[in-house]
């Protein structure tokens, strides 16, 4: 037997993936051009994450089991009923970045080919869409013209809006690869000094949403100091007089502008400089995307590499950092409900090229409804019969309670997916099982244009169907011809025979795989990763200065609507007088983002211990002066709300901190409950939650105090910067289980399950001023008894049967640190004074945050490693040495790197 070469399930990279024969070991693939053999930590636990907590495997009806051809012939009824009935507009599919391009290609066929309906949207419009808007408006196609060797070739690498060291740790690594054997410069503009920015060179921290002003006033800067290229400018663009003289009224006083975004003068004669003195990429990637004005800031971007001429030329270019494995796959086949297949658009001629290849088609002649138009449609009961694949929309889409309201209405839900543990699948009529990673065959494209084999290397348990099985079965059950596919493979070569017929009728197109017509069963499944066009001899679009408009001419794209500093200015958020202290809606910007472990809804990494370690449970991070002028300590409890609290007869606002318990239940849905954790990189007003919690850790997802507010062009919601009131409750019991509960009812605020590999553990945050109540039940013996930690009184329960330690309960109020794992491997022990006494000492010892997963060092083992590093020696180098952190997949550098810079500077100050 040999190896199985796949590619991973998660990130844009696209990195290669090679399985060992018995399916029980994986590397990565040296021979493939995204990694080189290189992998990331939730890479390297791909095989960890396939043993669910609970998989999908035989379709489901109102709960219970029935088969695959009820289920197709149910369906058929409802969306053959529901077009008749109320027209194609009602019916709808809700799509994923994680699905295979041919599963995608099929979906997207039977909709807006047969259906007639354009409501077919993805999950892409949730991190991608302003990047293809701003693509179209400037090269007239949705193209990313680099590619990964740009990245080692340029002399300077800015990037911006992304945390690219936990979010595409390979290719992050790779550039730090390029830094030192190269000296490539890195730039991070970024609001919060992540673990990307503390590794740069330099790290701009602009206002949050100040990005589109900083690259209008640069665009200015360059042109007003003759950095641009006129040749380039002259032959191969147009529209640049007209945007600098729409900028400059606005921009006209640099100083002004300069200071309103924080910097000096000096400061953004250095970003000038720096532009136009070295070969540039400017990478993109979510804190840019998710803005109400994301497509205007990359357009900004773009437009300052067309003045330089620096486009489809090695080591420099606008790069756009893809989220997920497949996004720009299923935008190739027409995945977004504003374009068709083949990056074609509604007009006449579009839709007849379609027409005639698909025959028998009937094509929507508009677009159709964006992801948050579709929910609200749908809530509004205009969406009669929905399918939802690969997806969970109740945590990931903005304004949980409309969404939820929305799957509450729809008379039809189905969602395929591999568990019905989500959020969204327990509002499903009909749960379909779909095929996982290891298990399903197709194509994916990755974010510099490679597609790549994904391969199964294990049989499907159940009756697990790949996506594009069960949507041809429901097509043919429809009566639509041309859905009777012998394999995955002609998909595939349909697929391409399209963009070739495309290209001929629309020369100017970029997007060409015709050279794969021909592709054999046998050869598709050899292919080899290879980067459209397919056989070109250069691996950048645009070389030879033509883009894909009719003229051949890229276009300057001025912003929509001009930058307002006022509005970006970095203002005070909070009133830090104590006595006038108000939380009104507005007060705090929350930006939300992707924790280095996890992946989207957790519904694949929440289960493995290992992946959960950096951030066991859901927190506010808060800026050191919000803390202090808001009392707060950490492990305090906060009430986050996006809208108002409900509210009395009187029209009085219900503080959650006045609410008895039993009152509890009357507060808003869009409230969530989250300990307060001190971050010294975030600004005054804006604080931080990971994005992956969903219902089952908080109750409601992270997005239920999140608007839906979208980007007027992209139609992307605007994740970052949301408005959000803190109320403060204090510091409110906490109570971290492990083992068996006791029986009775324990009245909390909020629950979590904590993922470990030996025991179970949770944790309960009780309302303001109520205790937790111990309850031994079960006729279990109990032992009850606290310990002094400093100032801190905690509280220990145990459970005792048969001479073993079956349970044990560990309260106190405010914030309680532990090592979950040390402690939940202490239950079924025999119990006898030594365990307790472990106990004991392991409660007090605390827990002290893992840094490098690879090699399991927590930062206590870093600071112990640093204190012992003798003078004269490098202490970051001396701490990977002593430790081994670092030498893995190299996502944790930058914060290993932060832990030594503090210890340098507390030894500056103790020796000063």
């Amino acid at each position: 037997m040999r190896e199985v070469n796949t590619t991973c399930a998660y990130c844009g990279v696209g990195c290669g993936v090679s399985i060992a024969p018995d399916g029980k070991g994986l590397h990565g693939d040296a021979s493939h051009s995204a990694n080189l053999g290189r992998l990331c930590q939730k890479g390297e636990r791909l095989l960890d994450s396939l043993p669910l907590p609970s998989a999908l495997r035989y379709p489901r009806l109102h709960g219970k089991t029935t088969d695959w051809d009820s289920a197709i012939a149910l369906m058929a009824e409802r969306f053959s009923a529901a077009i008749r009935d109320h027209g194609p507009g009602s019916v709808a599919l809700y799509l994923s970045g994680q699905l295979l391009t041919e599963d995608y290609f099929v979906a997207n066929k039977l909709a807006k080919g047969f259906w007639g309906s354009a409501n077919v949207d993805t999950n892409s419009r949730l991190c991608m869409s302003a990047a293809v808007s701003a693509h179209q408006r400037a090269f007239g196609e949705d193209l990313v013209p680099g590619c990964y060797q740009d990245f080692e070739q340029a002399e300077l690498v800015v990037l911006v809006g992304s945390n690219a060291a936990w979010t595409h740790p390979v290719l992050f690594q790779r550039l730090l690869r390029a830094r030192e054997s190269r000296g490539t410069k890195i730039v991070v503009i970024d609001p919060r000094k992540t673990a990307t920015a503390a590794q740069a060179d330099w790290h701009i921290s602009l206002p949050p949403g100040g990005d589109l002003a900083l690259f209008s006033l640069l665009l200015l800067e360059l042109s007003r100091q003759g950095a641009a290229d006129p040749a380039y400018v002259e032959a191969h663009t147009q529209g640049l007089d007209a945007t600098l003289a729409s900028l400059d009224a606005a921009l006209a006083d640099t100083g002004a502008a300069a200071r309103a975004l924080g910097l000096s003068l000096p400061e953004l004669q250095k970003l000038v400089d720096l532009y136009r003195g070295n070969k540039v990429v400017t990478a993109f990637c979510q804190g840019v995307n998710q803005q109400v004005q994301g497509t205007d800031t990359i357009n900004a971007i773009i437009n300052c590499h067309l003045l330089l001429g620096q486009i489809g030329k090695p080591g420099c270019g606008p790069f756009s950092l893809t989220g997920q494995p497949n996004a720009m796959g299923g935008r190739e086949v027409g995945a977004l409900a504003t374009q068709l297949a083949c990056h074609l658009s509604f007009g006449d001629a579009e839709r007849q090229l379609l027409h005639g290849f698909w025959p028998g088609s009937q094509l929507p002649d508009a677009p159709g409804l964006t992801a948050t138009e579709l929910f609200r449609a749908m809530a509004d009961g205009k969406i009669k019969a929905v399918w939802i694949m690969a997806t969970n929309p109740m945590v990931s889409l903005p304004d949980r309670e409309l969404v939820q309201r929305a799957l509450q209405t729809c008379p039809f839900v189905v969602v395929s997916d591999i568990t019905p543990d989500t959020d969204t699948a327990q509002l499903a009529h009909l749960l379909l099982p779909a095929l996982g990673w290891s298990e399903k065959s197709g194509t994916v494209t990755n974010s510099e244009r490679t597609i790549s084999r994904q391969r199964a290397f294990r049989a499907p348990k159940g009756e697990a169907r790949a996506d594009w099985q069960a949507v041809c079965a429901l097509a043919q059950a429809m009566g639509y011809d041309g859905f009777d596919y012998p394999s995955v493979a002609a998909i595939f070569r349909e697929h391409v025979a399209l963009s070739a017929v495309v290209k001929g009728v629309f020369p100017e197109k970029h997007f060409d795989i015709s050279a794969l017509a021909t592709l054999s069963d046998e050869a598709y499944e050899a292919m080899a990763p290879l980067r459209w066009p397919v056989g070109a001899q250069e691996p950048r679009l645009f070389a030879d200065g033509r883009f894909a408009f009719k003229d051949g001419r890229a276009r300057f794209v001025p912003p929509a609507v001009m930058p307002s500093f006022p509005a970006i200015k970095a203002a005070p958020a909070i009133n830090e007088r104590p006595a006038r202290l108000t939380l009104e809606p507005g007060n705090f910007q929350l930006n939300s983002g992707r924790s280095r472990d996890q992946w989207h809804t957790r519904t694949r990494t929440g289960h493995v211990a290992a992946l959960c370690r950096q951030e066991w449970e859901p927190q506010l991070y808060l800026a050191p002066k919000d803390m202090q002028a808001l009392a707060l300590k950490e492990g305090d409890l906060v009430a986050l709300t996006m809208q108002k609290q409900t509210e009395q007869a009187d029209g009085v606002a219900v503080k959650t901190s006045e609410l008895k318990p039993s009152e509890l239940k009357n507060v808003s849905k869009a409230e969530l409950f989250l300990p307060v954790k001190k971050d010294d990189s975030l600004k005054p007003g804006h604080p931080f939650v990971s994005m992956h919690w969903t219902g089952q850790e908080l109750g409601s997802g992270v997005n239920a105090v999140v608007a839906a507010e979208v980007d007027p062009i992209s139609r992307q919601p605007a994740f970052k910067g949301q408005k959000v009131r803190l109320n403060p409750l204090g510091s409110v019991w906490k109570l971290v289980h492990y083992g068996e509960l006791a029986s009775g009812q324990l009245q909390y605020l909020r629950r979590q399950k904590l993922c470990l590999e030996s025991g179970a553990a949770e944790v309960f945050y009780f309302p303001p001023g109520v205790a937790p109540e111990g309850n031994p039940g079960r006729q279990l013996k109990a032992l009850r008894w606290q310990l002094k930690a400093g100032q801190k009184t905690i509280w220990l329960q145990a459970w005792i049967r048969d001479e073993t330690l079956a349970g044990f309960n560990i309260a106190a109020k405010g914030d309680l640190p532990l090592d979950h794992i040390a402690l939940a491997a202490m239950v079924g022990r025999p119990l006898d004074g030594a365990l307790l006494k472990t106990l004991e000492s392991q409660v007090l010892a605390g827990d002290s945050p893992l840094v490098c997963l690879c090699r399991g060092v927590s930062r206590q083992g870093i600071e112990t490693a640093l204190a012992q590093c003798p003078d004269g020696s490098e202490p970051l180098l001396w701490a990977s040495e002593q430790t081994g952190c670092g030498s893995g997949c190299g996502s944790c550098l930058g914060e290993v790197r932060a832990i030594a810079d503090e210890f340098l500077m507390s030894a500056e100050v103790s020796h000063g």
